[in-house]
């Protein structure tokens, strides 16, 4: 942990020793993937404000998802933590980090509750098959995390202190630099805490309330960005990001307690470069856009126990991807690519022995315009050691109705979609299986939105149907007397609803109200299930609501979510609703500004389960102070 640190910071101070040409103009960049934006047609989209982010900056991505999204969290307690979308599995919801897919290849999920939502200073979330446009593991759709450099000239920063009950105690120091040629950030969080929280432990006699043993967690996050200009509209980006978690992983109800924990420390970069083609025959207007990625990120995670055998795990990921955009005029693009993924992994888990899966893909998109019709059209083609996956494909369109100050979008997409075993499944110490297929399927889409804007209210209401088929779902299960071994055992359909509302009120020059709704209906069964069961631990029902006032340097935010119960094995959880608010008060010290913050969680001191025997916090205080120069 230590070697990094010195390191990224000597990369910010070589970046600024340079001679500034005062005659060159550093303007305003973001290089992010224009995939979302612009190839996506058709498909829900719903992107996270600023304040919602910097209200949630010393949490974790989970409860950014449960609190602000229609998506459901999968919580085992108060550790790993995975995310659900229209009912599929945590595995088919991609995890992309400044254009790259950071998903664990090991256990093909995202643990978002290792993710502090400070380290980004975007967040977006994407609904439906798309895995032409990202690959596999977008079977349900995708959340995207991006690290932005302001056109910051000069030096700039902040440091702050969070502490609440149960031991928690966090500082945070942000600095920022820049000049014409090139700019950089970096920000660094450090997190404590015993987490000896209180819960009701349902599974003893008079359910009475515990403090919970073995859950204390101390956490380090570093990110640090970089961005030369390079002249002619040409720009290098490097993100750096790096974690060292020490967490304790606390019993479930019914079992004894154990010493056990879990350290992990990652570390991902990504380089981009971008910038226009110069080709012979096009306009200065309409030069081709070029961008090349590269990735490299290592991720090691060792468990300890007095009960199981402990693991090792070391998993290294090289990822190299290049895409060249067309822009033919305003209503007519082109989009060609290649990606080569090569995830090599080694463990006490998978017999000692190095395994590796290469992976290399071409891609290609079309938007075009058509009658005041938009249409995109994607495919990609996989290549997975010598074989071939399945071909996928996406197909959308959006038709905008504006009648003055009211406009009615009709939206749609269809799409077929697929998703690799994860390495776990293939290698597993004697129970995993090399002979799993990839799961595929279909995915289909169609919404309406109502969208109001004035000079004193922007709002915009949205309802999608959809549907999605999964062949050769991937399940473990007994095989032959307690052996738990995967199969492609199933083909899954799941179908719903959705319903979006946002709406930002101006009252007047100094009190503004936002509010917003989400909601899900998510029926996920099993194709041929006589019994027509809802999927282990997936909600029918899931949403959540919020509202924000804002008087001058006052704001008040009210978080409230809910889920439907969750059938187990043999059993269900309730239904519970869970309720979060925080209030701030921002002021001024000299030329300095303050932020501060309180924080309550769970306000009603709700008991709950997301998965059976696993205890969950009642209320909790957080107390946040933020100083920005």
């Amino acid at each position: 942990m230590k070697r990094f640190f010195p390191l990224i910071l000597l990369l910010n101070n070589g970046v600024f020793a340079q001679n500034i040409d005062t005659a060159r103009q550093f303007p305003i960049v973001e290089i992010t993937s224009t995939r979302l934006s612009r190839f996506a047609i058709g498909q829900q989209q719903m992107g996270v404000d600023s304040s919602a982010l910097k209200t949630f900056d010393t949490q974790n991505l989970a409860d950014l998802i449960q609190n602000l999204t229609p998506l459901s969290i999968r919580a085992y307690g108060v550790g790993l933590a995975n995310v659900a979308s229209r009912g599929l599995a945590s595995r088919h919801t991609a995890l992309i980090w400044n254009g790259l897919n950071i998903q664990n290849s090991l256990t093909g999920a995202a643990d978002l509750s290792v993710i502090e939502v400070g380290t980004v200073e975007r967040a977006n979330v994407k609904l439906g098959g798309s895995s032409a446009l990202f690959g596999g593991g977008a079977m349900g759709g995708a959340i995207f995390l991006d690290n932005i450099i302001e056109n910051t000239k000069g030096f700039s920063g902040s440091v702050g202190l969070n502490a609440g009950n149960f031991g928690l105690f966090g500082q945070q120091i942000k600095l920022k630099m820049g000049n014409e040629n090139a700019a950089g950030q970096i920000r660094v969080s450090h997190q404590k805490a015993l987490n000896n929280f209180e819960f009701r432990d349902v599974s003893s006699f008079g359910k009475p309330i515990k403090k919970a043993e073995n859950a204390a967690f101390e956490k380090l996050n570093i990110t640090n960005s970089l961005l030369f200009n390079l002249g002619k509209n040409r720009f290098l980006k490097i993100n750096n990001w790096f974690t060292d978690i020490n967490r304790q992983i606390p019993p479930t109800m019914t079992s004894r307690v154990d010493s056990a924990r879990q350290l992990e420390q990652t570390f991902r970069s990504v380089a981009e470069f971008s910038g226009p083609l110069s080709i012979n025959g096009f306009l200065q207007s309409n030069l081709p856009i070029f961008k090349a990625r590269i990735g490299y990120f290592n991720e090691k995670l060792n468990y300890e126990s007095d009960v199981v055998s402990n693991s090792e795990n070391n998993i290294h990921t090289l990822i190299a991807e290049t895409e060249t955009v067309f822009n033919w005029n305003e209503k007519r693009s082109l989009r060609l690519g290649i990606n080569y993924t090569n995830n090599k992994t080694f463990g006490n888990n998978l017999g000692d022995i190095d395994h590796q899966r290469n992976r290399f893909s071409a891609f290609a998109s079309q938007i075009f315009e058509f009658k005041k019709m938009k249409f995109a059209a994607n495919i990609r083609q996989e290549v997975v050691d010598n074989q071939l996956v399945p071909f996928v494909f996406s197909l959308g369109f959006e038709r905008a109705i504006s009648r003055k100050p009211q406009t009615i979008s009709l939206r749609g997409s269809f799409s077929r979609n697929y998703n690799l075993p994860a390495l776990n499944d293939l290698y597993w110490n004697i129970l995993g299986n090399p002979n799993l297929k990839a799961e595929s399927g279909f995915s289909g889409e169609l919404g309406i939105d109502f969208l109001k804007n004035n000079a004193h209210s922007d709002a915009k209401l949205g309802v999608t149907l959809f549907a999605l088929q999964t062949n050769n779902w991937i399940q473990w299960a007994p095989q032959s007397g307690s052996s738990w071994t995967p199969s492609n055992l199933k083909k899954v359909l799941s179908r719903g609803v959705e319903l979006t509302f946002k709406n930002q009120l101006k009252l007047n020059n100094q009190i503004t109200l936002k509010t917003y709704f989400n909601y899900q209906l998510s029926r996920a069964t099993e194709v041929g299930d006589s019994l027509n069961l809802q999927l282990l631990y997936t909600p029918i029902h899931a949403g959540s609501a919020g509202i924000s006032l804002i008087y001058k340097h006052f704001y008040v935010n009210y978080y409230q979510n809910a889920s439907s119960k969750r059938r187990m094995a043999g059993d269900f959880t309730k239904p519970f609703t869970l309720a979060n608010t925080t209030l701030g008060y921002s002021f001024l010290i000299h030329k300095y500004r303050l932020n501060t913050a309180l924080q309550i969680t769970n306000i009603w001191n709700a008991d709950y389960e997301v998965i059976r025997f696993y205890a969950q916090p009642r209320r909790r205080f957080e107390g946040q102070l933020n100083l920005i120069f």
